[in-house]
């Protein structure tokens, strides 16, 4: 057994493969950190370690159609961490450092 302290990973469960890579492009360029794309076969994790942070001006542009965030959560059926959503951005952080 390792005693390396695991990273903490937070981000959305999408489950479509097209909104997933526009979703990874999007956390990149608002977070500043390419974030690890995780297929599990029915949907995908767009995970970083800590904090991830999406706006939607970066999603509808990576898209390159309008996507409101509120539609978006249709596609995003679960999440890792926590999450805080407004009106123009979803950001996905753990409460507690490790």
């Amino acid at each position: 057994m390792s005693d390396a302290p695991q990273e903490r990973l937070v981000g959305p469960t999408v489950t479509d493969p097209r909104i997933a890579d526009a979703v990874a492009r999007a956390i990149a360029a608002d977070t500043g950190a390419e974030p690890v794309i995780d297929s599990r076969g029915g949907y995908l994790r767009v995970q970083l370690p800590l904090r991830a942070r999406m706006t939607q001006a970066s999603l509808e542009e990576e898209l390159g159609v309008d996507m409101p965030l509120a539609r978006f959560e249709q596609h995003m059926p679960s999440f890792a961490g926590r999450i805080k959503v407004s009106d123009d951005e979803i950001v996905w952080y753990l409460e507690e450092q490790p």
